[in-house]
């Protein structure tokens, strides 16, 4: 049965759930594409935007498992925008990815292990003929407006002219898949409408006028192009369509709520199931069973959308499997899937708790073993046996997203560490035990970086760097001794961090801060802004000045001391959009490093032995861990790493005779013992807050993954994971955690008015929990359950609360495992 004859009804599916508030989201997607040999190789990409781990950057997603889990691809810029993501219709065969964006024209012909630059300018979009695997034929378009084609699969370029009447931006390309015949291509732009060219682009035809179509942001051929001579158009105004080849383009917007269309997708099997999708900029996907004749909207997703963007909904990719057609959706609010069968959309985790933003390390780590992580979402995680083994420590923490934080130098006799959340910066003094909120001048204030005297055991000094967002609702002054500061720039603290004194760097947002080992005589730190640049004090904090860098202002993200720098002066800069930045007389002259001007450097740690070993390690998004043993003349990737995101570093204090190095990369936590030759897996796990839900109210976090059904309190305790727990005192009432991962535990309270509970896993009981103990005080933070040895894969955990007359059941917090699943070795020595 053709497409034209058939119509079909389409199924709605509401998600229920509460709202969430407006945020700015930590995983903004792009733009998604699939394989076209999906139902074979369940491969597809995703392009992020600016990812919110610490500092922005982006990355492709990749996932050979249908969607279940997602690994970074390496050698890409983090630091370019990519517009547009296309796999070789050959892709089985030849294995060859494009992606197009400010960086260029990126190919890769091994499914995105390597790659190549096969066009320098910065890009806009792409088409690839549907012929590739025999014409070899592409096009780009550039961000300077001007359209390129290739016949050689990427190795050469030749300029087409564009239409004469083309004054705006070109936006869109569309090949036919009968080019090799008919020579016909479309071409969209911001405001000149559509143009068809029927000789491969010599010459072309305006057949949408501006004022019909506004903006032109997606065009599309029918796969029966040759015989049904349908093409597609998404603009501003809605959906063109068009039936005889391009030469009428009538509107075909029934049923659309919104007309700002994004993108179009068509069903695997558009040509007997006449099926497509519509993303439209903020009322979401719109399906059509009719060629687009009429529009139905399908589920929206369950998240509150940002006050940051007009656009959302970016576009939908549908690929066949054995049990139907899968959807995938990127959204400026995530990544999201839909399995076969009715739409509905789960939530993927692209930024999960799991990521570590700092690893500060015990001085005393060659006796204590000790180092913690801050985490973003599953707060301080430590391990006092090296990493063999590791536990979270957030009792009295506020929040579980901590940014930054520092361990005292004299933390064998003191105990003490800090750690950052996004109003406040807390304190411990027993080894994290306990947390203690210290707010900046009594204001919330989002802390961003921490640097601590090597003498804090005399001088009590700490620093912290704020950096509130614009646009954020953090307060824009405070007052201090009767005048008025900016909530924003560099603090400083003589006392421990009781107590803090606005310096002269007021107003600038600060990210990172290092302090001189020898601060106590040369009272030196450098504090580096992302808007600002690089400032350096010699007074101890108190006033700053700009340290010139080379080329135009710079948004600097990072700034590291060597510890030998009172006699040899060398700092370092990372800089935001790529780049790592070398001076060896204390900031007055600088050089960039080698082969590092695309090189987004997330972390830099320096060997303790620096001045003799030469050595510094660097975490990057593109490359995983990065070495150089000659002070920065050559900076190599270490091959053994088995990860190429990489967050966060820590060398031991003890290098010189330990080798020890942990790097923390998107799947785990790895370590190794030879200087960075082998790793380990320390298999790490995640945790969940019991705040991950529809009611959240903390903005700029993702959408649930615990659902809790029925009459369940929010309770608030110092006691409790980062402050609070969840509760019921009614029977039946459920909590449901949705995992992907191969093991989890159930952490709770305790005690002689705690409840039970039953426990299914996957729809199967693993029978009942009791929270009761005879005797007071509760207990908090014990784990009750535990489930580990799980096929990596998605899984539904569900507590039904058992309470008695005045019990209640008590949720504090889950943990999860990845270790077994795709990317995240189990045991990754010697890869």
């Amino acid at each position: 049965m053709s497409c034209r004859k058939m119509f079909g009804a389409v199924l709605y599916l509401a998600i229920a759930g509460g709202s969430l508030l407006a945020h700015d989201p930590h995983d903004p997607m792009v733009t998604v594409a699939v394989s076209p040999n999906f139902a074979q190789d369940s491969t597809a990409l995703a392009a992020t935007d600016y990812l919110s781990i610490k500092i922005g950057l982006r990355a492709l997603l990749k996932t050979t498992d249908g969607g279940v889990t997602w690994s970074p691809l390496p050698g890409l810029p983090g630091t370019s925008e990519m517009w547009a993501v296309v796999f070789s219709p050959a892709y089985s065969q030849d294995q060859t990815i494009f992606v197009a964006g400010y960086g260029g024209l990126y190919k890769s012909t091994n499914q995105g292990a390597t790659w190549t630059v096969a066009f320098s300018q910065r890009l806009a979009n792409m088409a690839v003929s549907p012929n590739f695997a025999s014409d070899n034929t592409l096009f780009v378009i550039t961000a300077a407006s001007t359209v390129y084609e290739s016949t050689d699969g990427g190795q050469t370029f030749t300029q087409l002219a564009l239409p004469a009447s083309l004054d705006s931006a070109p936006t869109a390309m569309a090949v036919s898949p009968n080019f090799d015949v008919d020579g016909t291509l479309l071409l969209g732009s911001t405001s000149d409408g559509i143009f068809e060219s029927g000789d491969g682009g010599a010459t072309w035809d305006a057949v949408v006028p501006s004022w019909q179509s506004g903006a032109v942001n997606a065009l599309v051929f029918s796969p029966g192009f040759s015989t049904d001579q349908t093409a597609f158009a998404a603009t501003a105004e809605g959906v063109l369509f068009s039936t005889d080849g391009g030469v009428t383009w009538p509107f075909f917007n029934t049923g659309l709520s919104e007309i700002s269309v994004n993108s179009i997708t068509l069903s695997p099997n558009y040509l007997t199931d006449c099926t497509m999708w519509a993303a439209t900029a903020v009322f979401g996907i719109f399906q059509s069973t009719n060629q687009g004749i009429t529009w139905t909207p399908v589920a929206p997703i369950n998240r509150e959308l940002s006050n940051l963007t007009n656009s959302h909904y970016r576009n939908v990719a549908a690929a066949n499997t054995a049990g139907g057609i899968v959807l995938i959706l990127a959204t400026y609010e995530g990544l999201w899937t839909s399995p076969s069968g009715s739409i509905s959309w789960q939530y993927v985790d692209t930024v999960p708790t799991r990521i570590v933003t700092r690893m500060p390390i015990s001085p005393n780590f060659a006796n204590d073993q000790t180092l913690f992580c801050n985490t973003y979402g599953g707060g301080n995680l430590w391990s006092t046996s090296g990493g063999s083994s590791w536990f979270f420590q957030n009792t009295g923490m506020k929040l579980p997203y901590t940014g930054a934080g520092a361990i005292s130098p004299n933390f064998a006799v003191d105990q003490t560490a800090f750690s950052a959340t996004n109003n406040v910066l807390a304190r411990t003094s027993n080894s994290g035990a306990n947390w203690q909120t210290m707010q900046a001048l009594g204001v919330l204030t989002h802390v961003r970086a921490v640097g601590i005297s090597p003498a804090f055991a005399t001088d009590s000094t700490v620093l912290i760097g704020t950096d509130n967002a614009a646009g954020s609702t953090y307060p824009p002054f405070v007052f201090y001794q009767g005048q008025l500061y900016p909530n924003q720039g560099l603090f400083l603290s003589v006392d421990g961090g009781n107590n803090w004194i606005p310096t002269s760097l007021g107003g600038p947002p600060i990210v990172s801060i290092a302090v001189s080992k020898g601060f106590a005589t040369d009272r030196t730190a450098f504090a580096a802004s992302p808007t600002g640049g690089l400032f350096k004090s010699t007074d101890g904090g108190m006033t700053w000045t700009p340290v010139p860098l080379p080329g135009a202002p710079q948004e600097i993200e990072l700034v590291s001391l060597s510890p030998a720098f009172a006699t040899d002066q060398n700092v370092y800069v990372a800089l935001g959009k790529g780049g790592l930045l070398k001076s060896t007389n204390g900031g007055a002259t600088w050089t960039t490093i080698n082969h590092t001007s695309n090189l987004l450097v997330v972390d830099l740690q320096i060997s303790p032995n620096y001045a003799a070993d030469q050595t510094f390690f660097a975490a990057t998004s593109q490359s995983g861990v990065m070495k150089s043993t000659n002070a920065g003349k050559s900076l190599i990737p270490l091959s053994g790493f088995p990860d190429v995101f990489v967050t966060a570093l820590a060398v031991s204090p003890n290098f010189q005779n330990d080798l020890t190095v942990f790097a923390a990369g998107y799947h785990s936590i790895f370590k190794s013992q030879d200087g960075g030759s082998t790793w380990t897996d320390t298999i790490e796990p995640a945790r969940i807050e019991e705040s991950r839900t529809v009611d959240s109210n903390t903005q700029g976090q993702p959408p649930p993954t615990i659902a809790y059904q029925g009459n369940w309190s929010s309770n608030a305790s110092n006691s409790a994971s980062t402050d609070g727990f969840m509760s019921t005192a009614t029977s039946q009432n459920t909590a449901v955690l949705n995992f992907t991962g191969t093991g989890v535990r159930w952490v709770s309270v305790t005690g002689p008015r705690q409840g039970s509970a039953t426990i299914l896993l996957d729809g199967v009981s693993q029978g009942t929990v009791s929270l009761t103990t005879p005797a007071p005080p509760n207990q908090y933070g014990q784990v009750v359950w535990e489930q580990q040895g799980l096929p990596c894969a998605p899984h539904t955990l569900t507590i039904s609360a058992t309470p008695k007359s005045n019990q209640t059941v008590t949720l504090d917090a889950f943990d999860i495992w990845i270790n077994g699943c795709a990317g995240a070795s189990a045991n990754a020595q010697g890869h």
